[in-house]
């Protein structure tokens, strides 16, 4: 498990553009598209700068009205 002071951050070896909410993420050294939405293109927008594990938390339950 992963403590809440836990620094995320994107790799740099990925690029991305966000389409209407949705994250679509290519994979510079495997040529691989992975695409996003809800919670998760959420979580990669918010990755624009790096944010603590609590950071995310609070981020995801405010946007979605959720708990912890």
């Amino acid at each position: 498990m992963f403590e809440p002071s836990t620094v995320f951050r994107r790799s740099s070896r990925q690029v991305s553009c966000d389409l209407n909410g949705e994250a679509a993420i290519l994979h510079l050294d495997q040529s691989v598209y992975f695409g996003l939405k809800g919670v998760g293109a959420q979580v990669w927008l918010a990755l624009e700068n790096p944010q603590s594990l609590a950071e995310l938390n609070r981020l995801v339950c405010k946007e979605f009205e959720v708990d912890s």
